[in-house]
């Protein structure tokens, strides 16, 4: 018998494989001698040490079931209580790798975990729990509410030279529905996006902004907006309009100096033939703001008289007119 043994074992001593002796064994059957005896040691230290009595922590899942449609909960409740358990190693794995959770009842305003722990360990009868964290779960709900906020953009947008929106940015939706306790969504007015930034644009987009992520207890729909905007290149233009008097008494003469200027704007590049066409603008001095002057000066208003080229003014020279009264002889 103990030479059927050495036979069957005969490839892992040394000295056995045509005559090799102990220095000359092979680098593979040192590495399985080792393998083999390295697995022997730790099998006979955890059948040894996994007998001994422990005690562990583990978290065990909190289950709440379905609250109420027309209520909801006022403060954070946790997601798990801290168990202390006690018991033979080989039992506490089980429970480590997968451990009970605890119901609770969502009715009753005050709800002791330990005892609610205990039941949910009746299956495990070889183990002991020392104590749970925390003790006691307080259930405080209020009614539930939804509310419509308007959404505040967070963003800054830069554009590349020459090149600016023709329309927007325009956020959709420009408004979301809060859900939760009253006293937590009342006070709500407006709920604001993540911080965005785009630099150096020169097209076009739409792109979607998350919503600032809400509190534990506080529902946002929808999470994500949309930003979109049109965007074109500009270029300059120049018109020389004749500047009007407006509100003038019939009983007096006003004379303006200079009774032209120019008018420098921006327009879209595609806009820009469209522009140079017919009356884009007329220059208005108001006679009101003459009555109340002292300088002898006034600063003439420009308005667009072309809408739908988003032409915008860019400077007007001069910027006051001169005025004189005529005193009848």
């Amino acid at each position: 018998m103990k030479e059927s043994i050495r036979k069957r074992l005969s490839w892992l001593l040394p000295g056995s494989d045509g005559g090799e002796n102990e220095s000359g064994m092979s680098q593979a059957k040192k590495i399985t001698v080792f393998t083999i005896s390295f697995l022997i040691a730790v099998s006979m230290w955890m059948l040894i040490n996994l007998g001994r009595d422990y005690s562990i922590d583990v978290q065990m899942p909190l289950d709440y079931g379905l609250f109420p449609d027309d209520l909801a909960p006022v403060e954070p409740l946790p997601d798990y209580a801290l168990a202390s358990i006690q018991g033979e190693g080989w039992k506490l794995i089980n429970i480590f790798n997968n451990p009970p959770g605890i119901t609770v009842n969502i009715e009753d305003e005050t709800q002791n975990l330990f005892d609610s722990a205990q039941r949910s360990m009746a299956g495990f009868s070889d183990l002991n729990l020392t104590k749970v964290e925390p003790m006691v779960v307080n259930i405080r709900m209020e009614d539930r509410v939804d509310k419509k906020v308007p959404v505040m953009p967070r963003y800054d947008i830069s554009f590349r030279r020459q090149f600016r929106a023709i329309s927007g940015p325009d956020l959709s939706p420009d408004s979301v529905t809060i859900t939760g306790a009253r006293s937590l969504v009342e006070g709500i007015s407006y709920w604001p996006t993540s911080d965005f930034e785009m630099e150096n644009q020169a097209e076009s987009f739409t792109v979607n902004i998350p919503l600032e992520t809400p509190p534990s207890l506080v529902r946002v729909e929808p999470h994500v907006v949309s930003l979109s905007a049109e965007v074109t290149e500009f270029t300059e233009g120049q018109r020389r309009v004749p500047v009007e008097l407006s509100g003038t008494a019939m009983r007096r003469e006003i004379s303006l100096s200079p009774s032209f200027v120019n008018v420098r704007y921006d327009v879209p590049v595609n806009r820009y033939a469209e522009s140079t066409e017919g009356t884009l603008f007329r220059v208005v001095v108001n006679y009101s703001d003459i009555e109340q002057d002292t300088t002898g000066y006034v600063v003439p208003k420009v308005e667009i008289l072309k809408d739908g080229l988003n032409v915008s003014v860019r400077s007007i020279q001069p910027r006051r007119i001169n005025y004189f009264r005529q005193i009848e002889q």
